[in-house]
């Protein structure tokens, strides 16, 4: 009987398709040489069971999945600026009607972070999948790696904390009970996400490593550690204080939400402790929620993430 293995261990073993193995493969895009800067790739998928979320109209799958991959692009310091995509779907579903919604989540990205889509195709499938490959330049290369002991840690987004609520209503069927309006704040993280594209390209300049919390903070920033070979030590929390509140009030627990949600679309890294005056200055001038929410110290065997000295279970999304 054949094994079945995790996503992780399945990215290890397409990754021995390149020889020799090449460190943009470890990271959220790929950086090429080209034209005396940088070329960034970065492709990435949505499918119909696993993204479409209940109440979500394929205009906002569409637009998410461009989205997805933009991020990945502008956390590595780039500017997202080219996408293809490719939409397969079951013959019954091909109508104009589903056709039309998709261009218009497409026309939306491409109005809202200055994308253009320069090529496509079509075809049929058991379900609605769409692939998107997102390209954009850079002048610096902001990798995984890169992060020194003392390096203190940031967050910068929007959704962290929402994410986790809006799961738990469209998912799991629950009400917690809080007012309306964080309800619908989560909702709206979940089906029109908004990117940090300036805030990341900005910050090309000023930090060390950063990664993009799309499978949720703490499997995150355990990746950036285990990378790094540094421990994490936080302080403090990347969320809303009235959310927070609002959380607490109704018995739920503010630090699951933030760690454990995913779909953030923020960005993540290290800075060294000189810079951050000049990363929070970008932060307010592109008016992003911003944190610096810990530190580093080199880990002295495998690496850790801990939130005032309480060790961090590492969750976070996967596919398999």
């Amino acid at each position: 009987m054949a094994r079945r293995i995790g996503e992780k261990d399945a990215i290890g073993i397409l990754r021995g398709a390149v020889i020799p193995p090449s460190i943009g493969l470890y990271d959220d895009a790929y950086p090429v040489r080209c034209c005396g800067g940088i070329l960034l790739i970065k492709p990435d998928a949505v499918a119909r069971s696993t993204d479409l979320l209940p109440g979500m109209g394929l205009d906002q799958l569409a637009r998410k999945a461009v989205l997805g991959a933009a991020s990945d692009i502008a956390v590595k310091g780039g500017r997202p600026r080219w996408y293809t995509s490719s939409v397969m779907m079951p013959p019954e579903e091909a109508t104009e009607e589903n056709f039309t919604a998709i261009r218009e989540g497409f026309a939306r990205a491409a109005a809202e972070y200055g994308l253009e889509l320069v090529a496509g195709d079509t075809g049929s499938a058991r379900e609605l999948v769409i692939d998107i490959t997102a390209m954009g330049t850079a002048e610096r290369f902001v990798g995984r790696m890169g992060g020194a002991e003392g390096d203190r840690v940031f967050a910068a987004g929007w959704g962290f904390g929402y994410t986790w609520l809006g799961y738990r209503v469209l998912l799991l069927g629950e009400r917690p009970e809080v007012e309306d309006r964080y309800v619908e704040a989560a909702l709206r993280h979940l089906y029109e996400p908004r990117v940090p594209l300036r805030f990341d390209e900005r910050a090309a300049e000023i930090i060390n490593a950063a990664m993009d919390s799309s499978d949720g903070l703490a499997t995150t920033l355990y990746e950036l550690a285990e990378l790094n070979m540094l421990d994490v030590e936080l302080e403090d929390l990347p969320l809303d204080p009235d959310l927070e509140a609002a959380l607490s009030n109704a018995g739920l627990d503010p630090l699951e939400a933030v760690l454990y949600g995913g779909e953030e679309y923020g960005a993540v890294g290290f800075v060294s402790e000189r810079a951050i005056d000049q990363l929070k200055e970008v932060a307010e001038q592109e008016r992003i929620p911003f944190w610096i929410i810990g530190k580093t110290r080199r880990s002295e065997g495998s690496a850790n993430v801990t939130f005032k000295g309480r060790k961090l279970a590492r969750r976070g999304w996967t596919h398999f």
